[in-house]
């Protein structure tokens, strides 16, 4: 992001960055897990001291002068991420959510800490702080769907309902039911959806496509598709069957897809565009209504996402006959993915769903503990 000076070299982090390196130090002598310290913690943790100590900025205050109060008024308040890390609206937009509130009180405690026992200052902000931040009970609520939920958010037609197409300029709207469809039979998360590419949607050795009336007489070919799931740093590779149930809905996008792709590459033909458009192949799966200046449609972003889970689920919740707040809070992909997750370790066990649904072997318990969840 423009504009800010980098941790290493911005003197608010020095406390920060004396504290990371006495973790590291227990984690490279330590084999307890919960003593690890990655980079990718670092990383976090980071961004919360930067959201306290420019918080503390905005009120002419250094993290040397802060009070309890200050850290009352800030744990109280909104989330400081910035925009570009806003993933979507906050359920509380004046305050921050809860688990959120308990990272930052997390990093502080520990931050202060470290600067008391060094003799920084002679007492944390923090240790008067008389009511100590707790997980709400509405936090903890299921973060599985309730029974009939995502049996809808399967059913092509009811996606229709939750998803309605006014009109048929309004192609995102195919491109949303496409997406809720992924997570809802795959429990693919909002980052795998994003990442999707038209190769990873396949029918045995082809792409994905509808397929053209068969000739009278003449057998359908067979059919095999799947959805190839690239591996990352935090889950493995991993290819999904894509039920029967899962096609409408998908090949209706992708038509709508191939069309739009064919316009950018007129546009760029006719220097409407500047940039060069992706081969279907490579192009995002889930394109964005919106791009810069001269380029083409780029993937979909998280927000968006977030508003046509949310949308779709909070109606189906209703027509399951469940009361929209009494379930749970979650009204993202996490949510579809989770249930998914549940399912399958339900029918097929816990290594199997975890197979499916990306975890490494260390994870495996994970899947058998969202299967509990759904009880």
């Amino acid at each position: 992001m423009s504009g800010v000076i980098p941790a290493e070299l911005d003197p608010r982090f020095e406390v920060f960055r004396a504290w990371v390196a006495t973790q590291k130090a227990r984690a490279a002598t330590s084999t307890k897990k919960r003593d690890q310290f990655s980079d990718k913690t670092a990383r976090i943790y980071e961004s919360l001291w930067r959201g306290w100590v420019d918080w503390l900025g905005g009120r002419k205050r250094q993290w040397l002068d802060a009070s309890p109060l200050d850290v009352r008024m800030f744990l109280d308040g909104p989330a400081p991420a910035p925009k570009d890390r806003r993933t979507r609206t906050p359920i509380e937009p004046k305050k921050m959510a809860n688990y959120t509130q308990q990272r930052y009180w997390s990093v502080l405690q520990q931050v202060y800490s470290h600067a008391k026992v060094n003799g920084l200052l002679e007492q944390s902000p923090c240790e008067g702080i008389t009511v100590k931040p707790q997980i709400t009970e509405r936090s903890q609520k299921r973060q599985v769907m309730l029974p009939g939920v995502l049996q809808l958010l399967r059913d092509p037609a009811a996606l229709a309902r939750f998803l309605p197409l006014e009109d048929e300029r309004q192609w995102w709207v195919l491109r949303d039911r496409a997406a809720v469809a992924l997570a809802a039979h795959c429990a693919l998360s909002t980052s795998e959806l994003i990442a999707l590419r038209g190769q990873d949607l396949r029918d045995g050795n082809r792409a994905l496509a509808p397929i053209a009336p068969q000739l009278p007489g003449v057998p359908a070919a067979p059919r095999m598709p799947a959805v190839d799931i690239p591996a990352r740093d935090d889950r493995e590779g991993r290819t999904i069957p894509l039920p029967a149930a899962a096609l409408p809905v998908l090949e209706a996008w992708l038509a709508r897809r191939s069309e739009l792709l064919r316009e950018q590459r007129k546009a760029f033909a006719l220097n409407r565009i500047k940039q060069a458009p992706l081969a279907p192949a490579d192009a995002p799966v889930l394109l964005s209504r919106e791009a810069p200046a001269g380029e083409p449609l780029p993937a979909i972003d998280p927000p968006t996402v977030y508003y046509s889970f949310r949308k779709c689920l909070d109606a189906a919740i209703k027509e399951a006959g469940h009361d929209t707040e009494a379930g749970y809070v979650a009204r993202g992909a996490s949510i579809l993915r989770n249930s998914v997750i549940a399912e399958w370790a339900a029918h097929l066990g816990a290594q199997k769903a975890a197979e499916l649904a990306g975890l490494k072997p260390a994870s495996l318990r994970a899947a058998a503990r969202v299967a509990a969840t759904a009880g």
